[in-house]
């Protein structure tokens, strides 16, 4: 169960759980922080993170 695969899996299921939630509630899309982004930039982040956690 503690694999380092394993938990990154759950990471990212838990980090996009949460973004997906984070995006509906805004009327205006610009008040939401996540479009400031783009999501290259968000991806490669949780990659790095992920590379950290191996």
């Amino acid at each position: 169960n503690g694999s380092p695969k394993e938990n990154a899996r759950s990471i990212v299921y838990a980090i996009n759980k949460s973004t997906s939630q984070i995006k509906k509630p805004p009327h205006r899309k610009n008040a939401s922080p996540l479009n400031w982004f783009p999501r290259k930039k968000t991806t490669s982040f949780l990659e790095r993170k992920i590379k950290q956690l191996q």
